[in-house]
């Protein structure tokens, strides 16, 4: 469960620099770059959003493969499958 959300995450921030790059080619060199644009103001929260998210899904992997390795036997008291969920949620 956890790989595809990493998964999901990583397709989302290639998704969006498939769209980004070309975009700020032309923002950033051809048009007069301006911090205030309306474009790079409307976008950034979203290129935000995936790649912390993505950042995020990794940290959980690795306090979950962690605690897995440190604690076998607590391990599925301490992980079950609502506290995963819970832990997804939150890298969103």
């Amino acid at each position: 469960m956890m790989v595809n959300n990493v998964l999901v995450a990583d397709l989302m921030v290639g998704l969006v620099m498939l769209w980004y790059v070309p975009f700020a080619v032309v923002v950033y060199v051809l048009n007069d770059p301006c911090r205030y644009n309306v474009a790079i103001t409307a976008t950034t929260p979203l290129f935000k959003m995936t790649a912390y998210s993505s950042i995020y899904h990794l940290i959980v992997v690795c306090v979950e493969r962690y605690v897995a390795i440190a604690y076998p036997l607590h391990y599925e008291t301490l992980f079950t499958n609502r506290t995963l969920k819970c832990a997804i949620s939150a890298a969103w």
